[in-house]
């Protein structure tokens, strides 16, 4: 019978949660800044086109926020008229990191 390990790790250099199952590296991407470079718009536009915190699109941007609510989703899905998927990918690569 497989067991499954499971534990938290912060990546140092991002302070992104990355959670670690069987050695496996589970981390969610966020494709904002590409979407946002592919139609040329900046931070300041989307923020007011859509009254959405600056500071939230910018941790967005960067791949810094730690939690996002669900109606900012919903609202930059709306305007960038894209779906969730889009948006957010679940990434798993395997980890280098051995468990302490």
């Amino acid at each position: 019978m497989n067991t499954l390990a499971a534990h938290i790790r912060y990546n140092p250099l991002t302070n992104q949660k990355l959670l670690i199952v069987n050695e496996e590296t589970t981390m969610v991407k966020c494709h904002l800044s590409t979407i946002m470079g592919e139609r040329r718009l900046k931070i300041a536009d989307v923020a007011r086109d859509t009254g959405i915190n600056r500071g939230t699109i910018t941790r967005m941007y960067h791949e810094e926020a730690t939690r996002v609510d669900l109606d900012v989703i919903e609202s930059l899905c709306t305007y960038l008229r894209i779906n969730v998927g889009d948006l957010y990918e679940i990434i798993n690569e395997k980890s280098s990191v051995s468990p302490e």
